[in-house]
């Protein structure tokens, strides 16, 4: 189809001057004068032109060279442009604008080094060249001076712009489809627009890239793993999404000058050594989360879909690490911590727990002593429990979680392996749950404070000590054990009041057979127990020695064991 031009008789390609055909059908006198004509001039006008390996082999020997020996166009216009076998401008230089709109490249199309110096269209462009058979179009330490417009275009093998590719003006791969590998490696943008692009290969590969302004990933879409290792972003409030990723989303070693928001559904998303200066939001779906080592000391917020949405909680991301993550500024909300590990977090006690934040739960034989517990206290409980008891403790998903060489700098290329993390001490389980409940009480959540307070004593109670502490440790270890027994720390009232009842029943028989002066029934020592308990006196009865000591027992114990089953419930309700 021809376009807005004279068109060729035997084709659609726009005739050279002066005559009836396109340069691919020009008498071979007219083509010769043509091609002199461009290497006087530099420009080159053949669009709709079907260029064979032959005919490109022309043009590119009548090309004006620079200096460098470097093919030199003033001008050209390749729209609608066939070319049938591989097309190289390796270390081309284009002086002003070069179009390549709807061009077809059927073979490799070799870019690298190419220099542009102004605007460059290449919209609606199909790069045919087959991944398997190591084709792919090739843009490698090019320099994009001007605009560079990759709007629509379809890329069928891999499509290279690594090593150091330079957009120095906007860089439009709207609406684009990548269906091999896309590498962008190192490469510099100073206004980057991937929107509705759509990533089809295994890989799409932004390591170490710069972007100096806007980075636009709205509604993109990849199917495979994405790699942001080492990338800046240095606009003004960069947004990476909603974009959907069917692998992985690796941003490992990132950093964002401003306030920065990430909003993505997949299933790995890999933050370790992310720096935000500004703060950010992560708004993630179904993935599981690594945030280790990163600094979000400033306001920043990882949430999942509300319970309202439509995927409720079955869309909420797992957050599996904040180990060496300084979590100053984070606020977590409808986020699942059932796996997190929380060892070597920095200014953890300022980590805010919002709505619908998630924990596992500790086995129990009746459910209302089941609590809140951390990933370090259930790696601890299941590794101390016998084999045919293991499965009362979820096992922790910890997925095998590469990070290997990716074309990204050698700080950033790490292999963290698949073993689960070590199983910390209980003294050092008890310093994580001591962090996470003044975190809840400085934020007068008392009764969510609970469960983690809980924890902490628990932890303590098993804490064997080392060294000269050991022997101390073995009397706090009893008596913690006793607090534990009968009121569960201060957090179980029903068991200060089932330990009431049983100190009642126990004096109340020792009253009846040592305590009273006469016979008496046993329900009358009960009741007598239970008005000691609540410092009431009978002077109607007459009590032995034995009974006058079992009587202080009861009203030193009774009102203990109630002042502890009040507590509990005040812990409860405590606003």
């Amino acid at each position: 189809m021809s376009g807005d031009w004279p068109p060729c008789g035997q084709c659609g390609g726009i005739r050279i001057e002066g005559g009836d055909s396109c340069l691919a059908h020009a008498k071979p006198g007219e083509r010769a004068a043509a091609l002199t004509q461009f290497s006087e001039s530099g420009e080159l006008d053949v669009r709709g032109v079907t260029i064979s390996k032959a005919l490109l082999k022309e043009i590119f020997r009548a090309a004006p060279h620079d200096k460098d020996d470097h093919l030199a166009f003033s001008a050209a216009r390749f729209d609608r442009a066939t070319f049938e076998g591989g097309a190289w401008f390796i270390g081309a230089r284009f002086e002003d604008d070069a179009s390549f709109t709807d061009a077809r490249f059927e073979g490799d199309a070799g870019f690298d080094g190419v220099t542009f110096k102004r605007n460059v269209w290449f919209v609606g462009a199909t790069f045919e060249g087959d991944a398997l058979h190591h084709k792919a179009a090739r843009f490698d330490r090019a320099t994009f001076e001007g605009r560079a417009e990759f709007v629509g275009a379809r890329f069928a093998g891999d499509a290279s712009f690594n090593q150091g590719v330079k957009f120095e003006g906007v860089a439009g791969f709207v609406g684009a489809t990548f269906e091999g590998d896309a590498g962008f490696d190192r490469a510099t943008f100073k206004d980057a627009s991937f929107d509705r692009a759509t990533f089809e290969g295994p890989f799409a590969q932004f390591g170490g890239a710069r972007f100096e302004g806007r980075a636009g990933f709205s509604f993109a879409r990849f199917k495979g793993t994405v790699v942001f290792n080492g990338a800046r972003f240095e606009g003004d409030m960069p947004v990476l999404g909603p974009m959907a990723v069917g692998g992985r989303l690796y941003l490992n070693g990132v950093q964002f000058a401003s306030l920065a928001q990430i909003e993505t559904e997949t299933s790995i998303l890999t933050c370790r050594r992310g720096r935000f200066p500004g703060g950010v939001r992560f708004d993630v779906r179904r993935a599981l989360v690594r945030l280790d080592e990163s600094d979000l000391s400033m306001p920043s917020l990882l949430t999942g879909p509300p319970v309202s949405d439509p995927a409720g909680i079955t869309g909420q991301p797992k957050l599996l690490s904040l180990q060496g993550a300084n979590v100053a500024g984070l606020a977590l909300a409808n986020v699942n911590l059932a796996s997190c590990r929380f060892a070597g977090t920095h200014n953890l006690d300022k980590l805010r727990l919002e709505a619908d934040t998630v924990f596992g739960l500790s086995p129990a034989v009746a459910g209302w002593e089941r609590r809140q517990v951390i990933a370090e206290e259930t790696a601890w409980r299941a590794a101390r429990t016998r084999p045919g008891e293991r499965n009362r403790w979820e096992r922790l998903p910890w997925p095998e979680d590469w990070e290997g060489d990716m074309r990204v700098p050698d700080e950033l290329s790490v292999r963290i392996p698949a073993d689960e993390p070590e199983v910390l001490s209980p003294g050092a389980i008890g310093g994580l749950y001591r962090a996470l409940r003044k975190g809840r009480e400085d934020a007068k959540d008392v009764p969510g404070a609970a469960d983690f307070y809980y924890g902490e004593m628990e932890m303590r109670r098993h804490d064997r000590g080392t060294g000269t502490n050991r022997w101390r440790g073995r009397v706090s270890r009893i008596v913690l054990t006793v607090y534990w027994l009968v009121s569960g720390y201060g957090q179980r009232a029903w068991r200060s009041l089932a330990a009431l009842a049983v100190v009642m029943a126990v004096f109340a028989a020792l009253l009846r057979l040592w305590g009273f002066a006469g016979p008496t029934s046993y329900w009358k020592s009960l009741l007598f127990s239970f008005r000691s308990t609540i410092s009431l006196t009978d002077s109607s009865v007459s009590l032995t020695a034995w009974g006058g000591l079992f009587q202080a027992c009861l009203r030193l114990t009774g009102p203990v064991l109630l002042a502890l089953a009040l507590l509990a419930l005040r812990e409860r309700v405590k606003r």
